[in-house]
């Protein structure tokens, strides 16, 4: 086996790429293979002090120095759950995948990082733990960190490489800013983390669209990026645009999930006060907020300041803090409440979800499920109360502002895929300077694609809502509404959207 590597990685990679062969090693219970001359190097790095960690509890990437070298070490701990490290008997591991993957692309000629060994370690139970180390090489750093990004220089460096990568049949399942490599000035690039990539004899014009989408979420899909991958024409640039779109709003919905276990980011550890198991916004933990968790239901019995009361759920605000609890009462709450995430995770992860869409809503901070004998009895979601906001039918902002406010609000909502069947006056707040905010989750759901109907459904009923409450909008006002919603859906029909909304809020 031979390598194309970042040049001299034993010695330090400066960015040319040599071949190098490699050698078998058995050492620390670990069978490694290796570039020739590494071998004194396991040691140290495997045994040594991480200068920074980061990971789960399955997977974990350490950085290492050596020297004025910088390593990363990633490890694979299939032995963390019971049955998983029997599968790879009969399936590779992933660091062995990326190992030899890093060999495939080097002779395809694509740039990688220096992939300089892959250990596993065994036992009777199978592949407990698969290590891979690669070298960072000098003066290159992730795209998403380099300060020029969004130039046009870097656009048309990284046009050339896409098209390089898909000549070869390179497709990368999970393309992002952070594992492109990017030297200044000349704005070389290369590959890191390679595990997700597959080699194609040919790569068709959809998966071509695929993967420049996955680029058009992280970077700027310039006229010069086209030129230099080769493809300017209109037709093509629309589909990549229009394929960029559907990415982001997965990424996003796909981060927005691990808000929540089993999958849960590190920002979003699980805490237990006074018998609670909260799942706690870390960087957010004020004392105010540990008072609150400790005890919420008695916070809300005698310190909170009641906002809401309804059959089945109470909500109060206390120092800055917003509370909401839920009662499932009922035999078909309480299985609906058991069969899937409950209502107070899925109102959690709706308003992290709004969040990272950037639509304005309260910042959700903590989530909590109380059960007896294993059944989900209450919920309890904690948010952060927006400042000097009132509700929509309260708020003295100037009519026009506040209707386009609104308007471009819910043009986003559509736009990013997710539908409100509960859109009313009292569910929209509305602070000093006129902005508007969407809060009460229990109606949102993510469609990824809003239709039309589904559109003019949510419309109508905030038309109905507004016209049979007291609110400081007249008909004028939801015109001009309507008009800022087309715009921020980039909708040129708006008189379409007029008579619909209007005959659909007239019905009973």
């Amino acid at each position: 086996m031979s390598e194309r590597l970042l040049d001299a990685a034993p010695g330090g990679s400066s960015g040319v790429l040599l071949p190098r062969a490699t050698v078998g090693l058995k050492t620390g219970g670990y069978r490694w293979q290796m570039i020739a001359g590494f071998e004194a190097m396991i040691g140290p790095l495997m045994n040594g002090i991480a200068a920074e960690s980061k990971g789960t509890p399955v997977k974990k990437i350490e950085r290492r120095q050596i020297g004025d070298r910088m390593f990363y070490v990633k490890r694979y701990v299939h032995g963390a759950r019971l049955l998983r490290p029997l599968k790879y008997f009969a399936k590779k591991s992933r660091s062995r995948i990326e190992w030899r993957l890093a060999e495939r692309l080097a002779h395809l000629g694509v740039p990688v990082v220096p992939h300089l060994a892959h250990g596993e370690r065994w036992s009777a139970r199978g592949l407990l733990e698969s290590v891979l180390i690669t070298e960072a090489p000098r003066s290159y750093v992730p795209l998403g960190a380099l300060r020029d990004s969004k130039s046009e220089e870097v656009a048309r460096a990284l046009g050339s490489f896409m098209r390089m990568l898909h000549d070869s049949g390179v497709f990368h399942h999970d393309l992002h800013a952070s594992n492109i490599l990017v030297s200044p000035p000349g704005y070389s690039i290369c590959l890191v983390d390679l595990d997700k990539i597959t080699v194609h004899r040919r790569l068709d014009l959809r998966l071509r669209i695929a993967s420049l989408g996955a680029v058009g979420t992280f970077s700027n899909l310039t006229n010069g990026f086209f030129e230099a991958y080769g493809c300017a024409e209109a037709g093509f640039i629309d589909a990549v645009a229009a394929q960029s779109k559907i990415e982001r709003r997965a990424r996003i919905a796909e981060e927005a999930a691990r808000c929540l276990p089993p999958r849960h980011h590190s920002n979003f550890p699980t805490m237990r006060f006074a018998g609670l198991q909260w799942v706690v916004r870390e960087d957010c933990l004020s004392d105010n907020l540990r008072r609150l968790l400790y005890d919420p239901d008695g916070i809300i019995a005698s310190d909170a300041h009641p906002l809401k009361r309804g059959g089945s759920t109470v909500v109060a605000s206390t120092t800055g803090l917003v509370i909401k609890r839920y009662e499932f009462r009922g035999i078909r709450r309480l299985v609906r409440n058991n069969s899937r995430n409950s209502r107070a995770r899925r109102t959690f992860r709706n308003a992290y979800h709004l969040e990272l869409a950037g639509i304005p809503t309260a910042r959700a901070l903590a989530c909590a499920d109380r059960r007896r004998l294993g059944v989900v009895r209450r919920g309890y979601v904690v948010s952060q109360q927006i400042a000097d906001a009132v509700p929509l039918g309260e708020s003295r902002a100037a009519p026009a502002t506040l209707s386009q406010r609104i308007g471009e609000m819910l043009g986003r909502l559509h736009d990013e895929g997710f539908s409100h069947r509960d859109l009313q006056a009292a569910n929209i707040l509305v602070d000093a300077e006129a902005r508007a905010y969407l809060i009460d989750m229990d109606g949102l759901r993510y469609l990824g694609e809003v239709s039309d109907s589904r559109a003019v459904a949510d419309l109508a009923r905030l038309a109905h809502d507004i016209r049979h409450r007291k609110t400081p909008l007249t008909g004028l006002d939801g015109a001009r509404l309507l008009r800022a919603y087309c715009r921020a859906r980039g909708r040129r029909d708006t008189r379409w959207w007029l008579e619909r909304v209007a005959s659909a809020s007239r019905r009973p």
